[in-house]
């Protein structure tokens, strides 16, 4: 353990040790020699007696500059350890964790209680003169007190307000908002105490630029002290949302990822507050599970689901809220080139057979089709579309292609259909390259009968396939394309491919929104897929797929610690409001707070602030609910393993941040003699005292006899 001094400068005075080596010899007495008569006995008790008196005043010269060295290593303020590195003016900056996982029962209370008891025993430790402050780190960061306060003025009750969250503990944010404070702290050195109980980190952010914000600010000293120990336990982690929009009535498989904490565990799904189905995780309770409820997708409208299990030491992660948004209908532009008289009933691109595939006649379908020539398309009518469709269009205009490229990226979904030989130029050098895919290399193919090729599915997995059965597959990939235009995938995934590697259906992703492009049209001439079997599910469900870009963003799913925020689907929704105040109720007593909309790529936003319990936010308006959003526990918080504070000590100096000191097993009360180490001057004084009167006693044999008369 180092040694460290409150006035190292004082330490010069070690100087006036050599005063008593310079007085002693500078007193030395020259024996004089004389004769005289042969004295030889006295001689020799004479020699005896300067050989005693040499030894004695070579031991108090000793004592004194001993005593002296003393007296000033006293005055110098000595320090033995102190993992703060000794004493001296400092403000202290106590981070507790207010994460999810400091929610986990202890055998009194959690560990956040835990927590903010040692940080007032901490702070009750220090000198009252010890400038502190508090800040409290997990959905949301913010400090405690207006200010930096005196240790010895800080309420007794003034960390009662510190309430849990449910969102992460995010370090880098950490370190980037405690620059702030340490800032404006009034002492030059500052101690950053962070309070938390060191889960496993899964993925570290680089620290590097978060440091170098915090110590630009002031030089900091990072200790660290664990609270808690490892709590085994399950959690629901994740709800596996439909990647396609849903039909009411329909049967699906909804995934979960869940962590069973003993064997056979039963996991329950509820709608609405009424269970309507459960799985069990069968066998032995070892690691991350796959589960599928089996559902009948319910009516259409927003529906609050919940996936729970029984409760453990973190309860937090034990129910996960989610919300499934069945739409009663999905609007469809179906936009196309304008008809010409040799295209006949089915129109330019075959575009009536796509509408009749997508909104059978006579049936109850998921879609509205609303067809128009492409020169008739607005952009400002794509607010309420679920999915654009453009069927060999004609040239759109730079404005309006423009517009369709937003509303895309801003969540949109669009499906084009191109197969006609005179847009080649326009495909290859302005919609592809729109879409961010390469328009050299176009070319339109038009085999002979005897040459048509065979489509080939690529994975039997994605969503617009998935669950058709063996038989729908071979006849799917039994269709034959005569006219298609070989393209170029660039950074899109194809779907489909035709016997000898030219993709047909390429799918991408273009900023939130999605987007496809089959290769070829529904003419008849094209291919012999327009009038299959497999034309009509296989063109709904691609429909139904590209129309969930949308849909996920409107689902209003996020997790503590993000801002609770949901697009809605029509700008009508909040058309009629007009001045009046939208309140966000979050979960929690009394947690209703202003909301605001916003507008995206033309598509209103409602916004509640940051979420920091689980559960649903609820967006009201003029005595109306307008939208709700499910706040779950972030899947990393669900971590039961703990990281020793030397694991965590190194794993911080990998990441760029060095941590001087561990404070885990020091009791609160002794934190202040942790920080600053132990006072050596009391014990310096009162071996000074004990070296002068061994130098008082020895001193008086070393007295010179008097001289005989």
């Amino acid at each position: 353990m180092p040694i460290s001094f409150a006035n190292p400068l004082l330490l010069f005075g070690a100087l006036g040790a050599s005063l008593p080596v310079i007085i002693h010899f500078l007193s030395r007495r020259r024996v004089q020699r004389r004769m005289f008569s042969d004295l030889r006995f006295l001689s020799e008790v004479q020699s005896r007696q300067a050989r005693s008196l040499g030894i004695r005043r070579w031991i108090l010269l000793l004592l004194r500059v001993l005593a002296i060295l003393c007296l000033v290593l006293a005055v110098a303020g000595p320090r033995w350890g102190g993992v703060s590195g000794g004493a001296g003016d400092r403000s202290v900056l106590f981070v507790i964790d207010t994460s999810a996982s400091m929610n986990t029962q202890m055998e009194q209370g959690t560990r956040l209680d835990a927590a903010v008891d040692a940080c007032r025993a901490m702070i009750a430790s220090l000198p009252g003169q010890t400038t502190v402050q508090v800040i409290t780190a997990g959905g949301v960061i913010r400090p405690l007190f207006a200010d930096w306060l005196p240790a010895g003025s800080v309420p007794g009750d003034a960390l009662e307000g510190i309430q849990p969250t449910d969102g992460p503990f995010e370090l880098g944010d950490v370190l980037l908002q405690a620059a702030g404070p340490v800032a404006r702290a009034p002492a030059a050195a500052v101690d950053l105490v962070l309070l938390s109980d060191l889960q496993k980190i899964r993925a570290i952010p680089d620290l590097e630029e978060a440091v170098a914000r915090l110590q630009a600010a002031r030089p900091v000293k990072v200790l660290v002290s664990r609270i808690g120990g490892d709590a085994p336990g399950g959690a629901v982690l994740a709800v596996e949302m439909p990647q396609r929009a849903l039909r009411p009535g329909e049967t699906i498989a909804l995934d979960v990822v869940a962590l069973p904490d003993h064997p056979d565990q039963t996991f329950v799904l509820e709608f609405d507050g009424l269970p309507v189905a459960e799985t069990v995780a069968a066998g032995p309770a070892q690691g991350v599970r796959r589960l599928s409820f089996s559902l009948t997708v319910p009516g259409p409208g927003v529906h609050r689901g919940l996936v729970r299990k029984e409760s453990d030491r973190l309860p937090q992660d034990d129910a996960l809220p989610f919300i499934l948004n069945v739409p009663p209908v999905l609007e469809v532009f179906l936009a196309h080139g304008a008809d010409r008289p040799a295209d006949g009933a089915p129109g330019r691109g075959g575009w009536r057979f796509l509408e009749q595939a997508l909104a059978p006649q006579g049936s109850r379908s998921q879609f509205r089709v609303r067809p128009l020539p492409s020169g008739d398309l607005a952009t400002g009518d794509l607010a309420g579309a679920g999915l654009l469709v453009l069927v060999d269009p004609d040239p759109l205009g730079r404005r309006n292609l423009d517009g369709v490229i937003a509303w895309v990226r801003g969540g949109g979904s669009l499906l084009l259909v191109a197969g006609d030989p005179t847009l080649q130029g326009y495909l290859a050098e302005t919609l592809l390259p729109a879409l961010g895919l390469p328009g050299e290399g176009t070319v339109f193919r038009n085999e002979d009968p005897g040459n048509a090729r065979r489509m080939r599915l690529v994975s039997t997995g994605h969503p617009v396939v998935q669950g058709f059965p063996a038989e729908a597959l071979g006849t799917l990939q039994d269709a034959v394309w005569r006219r298609w235009f070989r393209i170029r995938e660039g950074d899109a995934r194809p779907l489909l491919t035709l016997t000898g590697g030219d993709p047909i259906l390429l799918e991408g992703d273009l900023g939130e929104g999605r987007f496809a492009v089959l290769a070829a049209n529904f003419r008849p001439e094209s291919g012999t897929f327009a009038t299959g079997a497999m034309a009509l599910p296989t063109m709904q469900r691609l429909a139904a797929w590209l129309a969930g870009a949308g849909l996920l963003q409107e689902s209003g799913n996020v997790v503590a610690g993000q801002e609770a925020s949901i697009a809605l689907a029509v700008p009508g929704a909040v058309a009629g409001l007009g001045s009046t105040p939208i309140q966000a109720i979050h979960p929690g007593k009394d947690d209703v707070r202003p909301g605001r909309i916003d507008w995206r790529a033309g598509r209103p936003v409602l916004s509640g602030g940051t979420a920091v319990r689980t559960g649903f936010v609820t967006f009201v308006g003029d005595g109306d609910t307008l939208a709700s959003v499910a706040v779950a526990t972030p899947g990393a918080e669900s971590g039961r393993s703990l990281l020793e504070p030397r694991e965590w000590r190194e794993l911080m100096r990998l990441h760029g941040l060095p941590v001087t000191g561990d404070l885990t097993g020091t009791a609160p009360g002794d934190f202040a003699t942790a920080l600053v180490g132990r006072n050596l001057a009391p014990w310096l004084l009162l071996l000074t005292v004990l070296l002068l009167l061994v130098e008082l006693h020895v001193g008086r044999g070393v007295s010179p006899a008097p001289s005989p008369a």
